[in-house]
């Protein structure tokens, strides 16, 4: 069984995932074309579709895609990944964990802000060491206790026990901590930068 992540840019983690869950042997990695901007909601699922659309695996050959994005929920707001598997029975589709976002910094994405550029530039102010300014937003928010990476290994696994040709039913939710020190800095940091953006 040979295993293919169709990506647009080389990714550690979202090659990590996938060996960790599939196997190293017979893995490889395609080149796929970069979407603009921020994904939201449904966008998600349509990217990921489109971006396997191409390919018509036979009985020996897995796809997989995996891409990250913005919800927004009855009022609650999110981020995560989402992975596509495509084999020869169909499509199957499984979101990893969300990480609970603030309204403010929901906003700022859908503005076209980046959350990353924002951790980077508020741990280089804390004088941060270089590790921990390159942990990422979900590390940042969920003071190291999640990473990113945890997210889309658990979107990989939910994928593979998906149903076929369906959205998917299974979601953690890790739930925002308002009281953490680092969620405080970055809603704080969105709030400043939509201020002048208006």
């Amino acid at each position: 069984m040979t295993t293919y992540l169709v990506a647009s840019e080389k990714n550690c983690a979202k090659e990590r995932a996938v060996i960790e869950f599939f196997g190293k042997e017979n893995f490889k990695t395609l080149p796929a074309d970069a979407h603009e901007g921020n994904l939201f909601n449904g966008q998600i699922f349509e990217s990921l579709e489109k971006r396997l659309s191409s390919f018509h695996p036979d009985r020996k050959e897995i796809y997989l895609a995996i891409e990250g994005g913005y919800f927004k929920r009855d009022n609650r707001f999110f981020m995560g990944d989402v992975c596509a598997i495509k084999d020869e029975y169909g499509l199957r589709v499984g979101i990893g964990y969300l990480f609970e976002l603030s309204e403010s910094m929901y906003i700022f994405v859908k503005c076209g802000g980046q959350l990353g550029e924002l951790v980077t530039k508020i741990t280089k102010l804390d004088k941060s060491p270089a590790r921990i300014r390159q942990r990422g937003v979900v590390s940042y928010i969920t003071n190291g206790s999640v990473s990113r990476s945890d997210g889309i290994i658990k979107a990989v696994e939910n994928a593979f026990y998906a149903s076929y040709d369906c959205l998917p039913k299974n979601v953690k939710i890790v739930k925002k901590n308002e009281l953490s020190v680092c969620f405080q800095k970055l809603d704080k940091r969105c709030q400043e930068e939509l201020r002048e953006l208006r």
